[in-house]
């Protein structure tokens, strides 16, 4: 305050006094006191010394500082508020104990759709309450909303049904299809980490479902797209995009697990609606023909779409006239047919390109001509509806009995209430003119859990029985919420019937080319150990995640998570083409000498040292690999190789450029170590873990890296002090690593692979030669050791200091008994052990 001129002026003014800790600032009219709120004894004792509590009020404004502090401690100082005699009292807890189970309270990290960012605006709220009896207090038992509906509107009755024992994968702004009455699949999205590939199948009742394992290369991950039913066995996959700023044109038929790109949009676009639609024929006996209606959306550039497509099998995407007037562009309307001539149908909501939630509500009819006629029935649904918010950005339309169910969704109005998430819509033709009814259904729980219905995904397997899945939202710094399993709509008097998970297919086809490769491997391996007897097998081994990612908050992300994963389609330079042997050797220099680690096998051991370390020519060095020479590079630095660590820039100048660090790695740049760039023949190094965390970037060549978690490093042969182990983990016998967890990364050109500190790792070349750029970097604000640290493996400080202390510790036993030593010196190790698996334990709980 007091650096503050405009503060400190109005406090000079006040008459300043003199004061010590923990009062920072007395006057006559302020008092700034600095304390911790978990003292609340404190505190309170300052206060009353200062104030005359019986006749003093107190206000206290709290921006966001209870919601940073630990649930009981900020429900303790709400607690103790109530306590002092004129404060805010009892609605916090009525109000805490309601937020609390709203999954709107679990948000945090940064918003990506505007359906997030109306959450974040709808959470702030000004609470007025006082412990002061005068009279009725203004907050009742409405203030927690209640899903019981108003006496006219029970006439639709519907269950809502939380299935928590299907897992399926977690995601947002997907896309969901019913395939008849007995499939439901649910597609992309945004998942924990990345954008999606994968598909869910639920189904009830029968042998095998119409949407099977992908048989082909699926569609590139992506958010906001469409699926559309176009029969009982296929569906047609719509746009979406990549990045907000990479809009998506390619359409998919999937069936049978088979996906065949169909013609592209006449442009790319996300968060467009589309409908399966019937296009009458001409002839009174004729049949009609079936097509996808898509309307809207956003592109690349921003642009808000108005304009109405349709695709048929025979002539694919088509502009579709309208006769007379037309909706407004928008994106996020909700679109369906009335069943069940599937000709005409509503929209409604989405919004304009003013960033507004529009309220109307259009009637469109498809006629045999192929063109689209409008009727605007907005002013007919405000005078038979007593909810205003009926236009929503985000929701999904779909049909429900005789009517239309308007599920999730955010209005301008604000949050929803709860049982506003459901609308029912239902329309009149009856009186000669068409008229609309919006309605809160009579909505049963079955269970307690509340779904967000925000990125939620619907899917109307018959006239009585609707499946969600997905959704959730990331907030700012408010918390993060992800719906689990799967929810059911029924009419009120309709049985709930089990779905089951059919098939959970993430990323099948790069799954299975790492299987494939990860096979090929062993392959080679088991061939070359042959004759030298059967060895206890290492665990299964889990492959590596592979995400995509487009974002510095996203790579944040990736480092809290603090697991290795492939990172795909970011861009690292020109170095993918041009690397080749015969480039690097030009540019580099065939006569520059270069250190390298030369050996007769194919696998270095740190322990026998079963390597040599050999100053060659460059040209010497890459002329042998391409021989097929068990040679390996890791460069170090030109000018203090003893002292320096390496960097690709000042080391090779001359082939720095056409390696790029992408955009999104913008913490690894402000935080960088080095660079080493790594050139190998067909020969693995030994495994070692890292302390500082690491990105692999494989230019050329293809791998296979073994990884093995932090808590696995008791089971792999380290020696004390030392970040080599002493195990070839692929020819052990050693029963210890049968306690292991391995992980396998099959590195691919262009594939980046982050290495999150301490994961003991190696590498297994398969194609003969392989390049790659390792940029290491600092994640911790402290704790490394102080002086040089070349490699990027020198333990931190408090290990460094601990071995000094446990060589101390053992000095202190020298003169005792040996039996009087071991029993302290084991108790001490056992103390230790009690502290790691605490340690351990908070790091999996998440503390």
């Amino acid at each position: 305050m007091l650096n503050n001129e405009a503060l400190r002026n109005a406090l000079f003014e006040t008459n300043l006094r003199p004061t010590q800790a923990p009062v920072y600032v007395r006057s006559d009219r302020y008092l700034a006191l600095g304390c911790d709120l978990r003292d609340l004894k404190t505190l309170e004792r300052l206060l009353r010394r200062d104030f005359d509590a019986a006749n003093a009020s107190f206000l206290f404004v709290a921006e966001v500082s209870v919601t940073y502090m630990p649930t009981p401690d900020a429900d303790s100082v709400i607690r103790w508020a109530s306590t002092l005699d004129d404060v805010p009292s009892t609605p916090f807890s009525n109000i805490l104990s309601y937020t609390n189970k709203h999954p709107g309270s679990q948000m945090q990290g940064g918003h990506s759709e505007w359906e997030e960012f109306a959450l974040f605006a709808g959470h702030y709220f000004l609470l007025v309450a006082s412990t002061a009896n005068k009279g009725a207090s203004h907050i009742t038992d409405s203030a927690v909303p209640s899903v019981t509906p108003v006496e006219k509107i029970r006439e639709v009755q519907m269950i809502l049904t939380h299935h928590t024992q299907s897992q399926l994968e977690s995601r947002r702004f997907g896309a969901a299809v019913a395939l008849g009455q007995n499939t439901a699949a649910f597609h992309g999205g945004q998942g924990v980490q990345t954008r999606l590939t994968s598909i869910d199948v639920l189904v009830q009742d029968i042998p095998e479902p119409p949407v099977q394992p992908c048989k082909s290369t699926p569609p590139q991950a992506r958010i906001c797209h469409t699926v559309t039913a176009f029969n009982d066995t296929c569906a047609l996959l719509v746009g979406g995009r990549a990045s907000p700023s990479h809009a998506l044109a390619d359409c998919w038929l999937i069936s049978a697990g088979q996906w065949t790109q169909v013609g592209d949009l006449p442009s790319a676009r996300f968060r467009h609606s589309s409908v399966r639609v019937t296009i009458p024929s001409s002839k009174s006996d004729g049949a009609g023909v079936e097509a996808v209606l898509a309307f809207g959306g956003k592109t690349s550039d921003g642009h808000i779409l108005d304009e109405w497509v349709i695709w048929t099998r025979e002539d694919g995407w088509n502009a579709i006239p309208v006769n007379g007037p037309r909706p407004s562009a928008r994106f996020g309307a909700a679109l369906s047919t009335i069943a069940p001539a599937q000709s005409w149908g509503v929209m409604c909501g989405g919004m304009a390109p003013s960033g507004v939630v529009l309220q109307d509500l259009w009637e469109w009819h498809i006629t045999a001509a192929r063109q689209l006629e409008f009727f605007d029935r907005t002013s007919s649904v405000r005078c038979n509806t007593e909810i205003p918010a009926f236009g929503r950005l985000g929701a999904s339309l779909v049909p429900f009995g005789d009517r239309l169910l308007l599920i999730g969704g955010v209005s301008k109005q604000g949050i929803l209430d709860l049982p506003q998430d459901f609308l029912a819509i239902s329309h009149d033709a009856t009186a000669g003119h068409t008229t609309y009814d919006v309605q809160i259904p009579a909505l049963k729980l079955s269970q307690s859990m509340w779904p967000l219905l925000v990125g939620t995904s619907a899917a109307a397997v018959s006239d009585n029985e609707i499946i969600l899945a997905g959704g959730g939202a990331v907030c700012f710094s408010m918390g993060s919420f992800w719906n689990t399993g799967h929810f059911s709509i029924t009419r009120g008097a309709e049985e709930v019937r089990p779905w089951t998970v059919a098939v959970s297919q993430s990323s099948q086809d790069s799954k299975k080319d790492d299987q494939q490769r990860s096979a090929r491997a062993d392959g080679k391996q088991a061939a070359k150990k042959k004759g030298k007897g059967n060895r206890p097998a290492l665990p299964a081994s889990t492959n590596i995640t592979r995400i995509q990612i487009d974002s510095s908050e996203h790579f944040a992300n990736v480092l809290a998570a603090s697991k290795p994963v492939i990172i795909e389609n970011l861009d690292i330079g020109a170095c993918r083409d041009l690397w080749t042997l015969d480039y690097l050797k030009e540019k580099i220099g065939a006569e520059r000498e270069v250190v390298i680690h030369e050996c007769a096998s194919d696998r270095m051991t740190f322990k026998d040292k079963n390597f040599s370390y050999v100053k060659k020519p460059f040209g010497d060095f890459l002329e042998g690999i391409s021989a097929g020479a068990q040679t390996y590079l890791r460069a170090v630095s030109s000018a203090q190789p003893n002292r320096l660590p390496t960097n690709l820039e000042d080391d090779f100048p001359s082939v720095a450029g056409d390696f790029k660090l992408p955009d999104v790695f913008d913490v690894i740049r402000s935080n960088l170590h080095s660079s080493p760039l790594r050139i190998s023949g067909p020969v693995a190094l030994w495994l070692h873990y890292d302390v500082l965390a690491n990105v692999l970037c494989q230019v050329r060549g293809s791998k296979t890296l073994h990884l093995f978690p932090p808590a696995d490093v008791k089971h792999l042969s380290y020696p004390p002090g030392g970040s080599s182990s002493n195990v070839d983990i692929l020819t052990s016998r050693d029963t210890r690593l049968s306690h292991t967890h391995p992980h396998t990364a099959h590195m691919r050109p262009g594939d980046i692979l982050f290495i999150p500190p301490m994961w003991s790792h190696t590498a297994v070349p398969e194609d003969g030669v392989s390049v790659a750029v390792n940029v290491f970097f600092r994640n911790l604000e402290s704790g490394y050791a102080a002086g040089k640290d070349v490699y990027g493996n020198r333990d931190l400080q408090a290990y460094e200091n601990g071995r000094r202390d446990v060589e101390r510790i053992a000095k202190a036993f020298k003169n005792i008994p040996d039996d009087m030593a071991k029993f302290y010196m084991d108790r001490l190790a056992m103390e230790l052990k009690d502290r790691a698996d605490a340690v351990g334990k908070s790091t999996r709980s998440g503390g």
